[in-house]
């Protein structure tokens, strides 16, 4: 069947007094972008290694959104932010913003080119610690032709968790994360609080 995209565009351009979560050395910060939490389409931006609880990236990243499914089951984008170490990465804390609600923020304000967002950084403990900035526009709306039926792979074998399949094989990796949307709905968002961090 044919999917239907809104292009998501991001501008990750800096956050300000985060947590310093190495004991003796300055933070190297590295942002990972999903608006499906765990479960679909990911994206990392650059390791900051000069500017340490200050980072700066200023780095583009493009995601398609359903934006029916988005409205439809509070999909939220989550910007999780990590301090990149030797003996394992750790993280600093996290950013989330309804998807609804930067449509909405996105239509009231007549489709300007870029809208800036100042963000609280919530810490696993729950209290806030520092502000990411990123700016972010919906591009238009479009359709993605269905793949041919042979490309499919055979359907799952009697027992399986059909909920837990990837993607069908032969989908090029925008149509692959528009499946991935439409089979999971509500994903579970692990570590991830209810409370929004930004405010329009």
């Amino acid at each position: 069947m044919e999917l239907t995209a809104t292009l998501l565009e991001l501008n990750l351009h800096c956050a300000k007094d985060l947590k310093n979560v190495n004991l003796f050395t300055k933070m190297n910060v590295y942002a990972v972008v999903s608006f499906i939490g765990k479960c679909c389409t990911t994206q990392k931006s650059p390791v900051d290694k000069k500017c340490g609880a200050c980072p700066n990236w200023n780095y583009a990243m493009m995601m398609p959104i359903n934006e029916a499914i988005a409205r439809r089951d509070h999909h939220k984008l989550v910007i999780r932010l990590k301090s990149d170490r030797m003996f394992g990465d750790k993280e600093i804390g996290t950013v989330q913003v309804l998807i609804r609600d930067l449509l909405d923020h996105n239509e009231s304000n007549g489709k300007v080119e870029f809208q800036n967002l100042s963000c609280s950084v919530r810490l696993p403990n729950g209290k806030i610690k520092g502000v990411l900035n990123f700016s972010y526009k919906f591009g238009d709306t479009f359709t993605i032709p269905a793949v041919p039926v042979s490309a499919h792979p055979p359907p799952p074998s009697q027992g399986m968790d059909k909920s837990a399949s990837p993607p069908p094989a032969g989908y090029p990796p925008m149509q692959q994360a528009l499946f991935i949307e439409e089979r999971v709905g509500n994903a579970d968002w692990a570590g991830v609080e209810d409370g929004l961090d930004c405010a329009f």
